[in-house]
C-alpha cells in the first residue's frame, strides 16, 4: 500500500493534507467527539477514548510541538482518508 501511495503524487498529497487541520486546536481538550475539517477536505475526529486523546483512532502521544506555522501533534499511526 505504501508503494502505491508514494507512486501517486495526487494520492500522496491527499494523505499528507489529511493530517493538517486549520486553526489552533488541542486534541487533548475534547472529551466528546468533535469533527475537524482537514486541508484534504474530509474530516478527522478528536475524541477521548480508553484513557487517551485520539485523532480518529490514533492516540496523541505527546504535547504539541510548536513550529513556525502551527503546532504538530504526534500520533501513533498514519491517518488515511476514506476514499
Amino acid at each position: 500500500m505504501l508503494d502505491a501511495i508514494l507512486a501517486d503524487v495526487d494520492l500522496l498529497t491527499t494523505v499528507l493534507t489529511y493530517h493538517v487541520t486549520p486553526g489552533v486546536r488541542d486534541p487533548r481538550n475534547h472529551f466528546k467527539a468533535v469533527a475537524r475539517p482537514t486541508l484534504a477536505g474530509p474530516f478527522v475526529y478528536y475524541d477521548f477514548n480508553n484513557g487517551h486523546s485520539r485523532v480518529n483512532q490514533s492516540a496523541v502521544s505527546c504535547t504539541g510541538v510548536r513550529t513556525d506555522n502551527g503546532i504538530v501533534w504526534v500520533i501513533d499511526s498514519v491517518l488515511l482518508p476514506q476514499f
